[in-house]
């Protein structure tokens, strides 16, 4: 080789290095503000980096081409090929950036790109055939199926680790209880309400149980078995308080002195009343109830705007959409349904009407009520209010 061609092709490999380590200084600094997700560590990555370092090379080796060749090849690719041996070395002694010989690393930084993303074309392959075979092995009388398989099993490649897992399962979802605010949930021994106060709970509402208990038209049993539908709700509502509230003297006092069709809507009215008692005691901010639109008498748009008349805090209905086989569903799902379906009686079902009103008007109702001392009948079922903590 000619001294001045030894020369052009030092020139152009010092040009295109200093061209290369300027024009990555300003990749990073554009990166630093970047909200891109594009990673040199990707097989993309190795066909930009190969070329982030060829180009400048070939670009300098034309502009220092001979003026007697034109078109110098041997001088574009012999300064292509320098350049690729020369940082390919220089990474090896400097593997990563910040560490081992200076000169080498500067000098390397350029091929940075390139080899990171032929690093990252061969890692997954490497680490499907090592955990492939260690699970073969561990294994050995699975077969492997990739078209229908009874287990998947997952690899996550990382910058600095790989991650075995197994299919995902869904976790229980929605917020931290508290999240929500708190609110008062009135718990019958039904499949409903349980249901109710999971779906309030999962919106990360903190609650407190109401319950009204009818001695001795109902009996120890069904509040025992209340009881035991709070206990299974703790796992997803967290420690619970039920208030059970007396609530014998205040239906008897309907049946004497009220319509009988309008039992139950005025029945529902006192509960409210009740409940919205405790909901003050305890600082609550919203009632919540298991009704839904159309399912019994009580539960038509007319009957719901009747019970609700009585409070001002909102009464929250999540099952207000839902049908009974959803419902069930959930049921089952939480571990209420084998215990709500008990057959221990209820308040609600004593002194049921035989024809039930459906489409009530507020202010008629007011009237009928009206003759019932309805502020002394809640004062004394609050004073023989008790209160069982459930703990988790």
């Amino acid at each position: 080789m000619k001294r001045y061609d030894a020369m052009r092709l030092s020139g152009t490999v010092l040009l295109a290095h200093l061209a290369l380590c300027a024009a990555f200084l300003l990749l990073l600094i554009a990166a630093s503000g970047s909200t891109s997700t594009f990673t040199f560590r990707s097989p993309y990555g190795l066909v930009l980096g190969l070329l982030f370092i060829g180009l400048p090379a070939f670009a300098f080796g034309w502009g220092l081409r001979s003026a007697k060749d034109p078109f110098d090849k041997k001088l574009c690719w012999n300064a292509a090929m320098v350049l690729y041996v020369l940082n390919a070395a220089a990474f090896l002694l400097a593997p990563e950036f910040g560490t081992g010989n200076v000169i080498a690393m500067w000098w390397g930084m350029p091929m940075a790109p390139a080899l990171a993303g032929l690093n990252a074309f061969a890692a997954p392959q490497s680490a499907l055939y090592l955990f492939g075979g260690a699970l073969h092995q561990a294994f050995p009388r699975c077969a492997v199926n990739v078209h229908d398989p009874e287990l998947t099993v997952f690899i996550e490649i990382r910058d600095d680790a790989a991650y075995v897992h197994g299919p995902a399962e869904a976790g229980a979802g929605g917020l931290p209880i508290g999240m929500g605010g708190s609110a008062v949930s009135l718990l019958s021994g039904g499949i409903d309400s349980p249901v109710a106060s999971y779906m309030m709970a999962k919106r990360g509402v903190s609650l407190e149980m109401v319950h009204f208990f009818s001695p001795p038209y109902t009996s120890d049993a069904a509040k025992e078995k209340v009881l035991e539908l709070a206990q299974l709700l703790t796992p997803w509502c967290g420690r619970l308080t039920v208030h059970i509230v007396p609530f014998t003297e205040i239906q008897e006092q309907i049946r004497m002195n009220c319509p009988e069709d309008h039992f139950t809507l005025i029945m529902r009215r006192f509960m409210m009343r009740l409940a919205q008692r405790v909901a003050d005691e305890v600082r609550a901010k919203a009632l919540v109830t298991g009704e839904c639109l159309g399912q019994v008498a009580s539960q038509t748009m007319e009957a719901l705007r009747v019970s609700e008349d009585v409070v001002e805090l909102p009464v929250l209905r999540p099952l207000i959409g839902m049908d009974k086989e959803e419902l069930i569903r959930i049921s089952r799902k939480i571990g209420t349904f084998d215990t709500s379906i008990l057959p221990y009686e209820d308040c609600c079902t004593v002194f049921t009407p035989r024809h039930p009103k459906t489409k009530p008007h507020v202010e008629e109702v007011r009237e009928l009520e009206a003759v019932l001392d309805i502020d002394a009948l809640c004062d004394r079922a609050m004073a023989g209010r008790e209160r069982v903590r459930i703990k988790l």
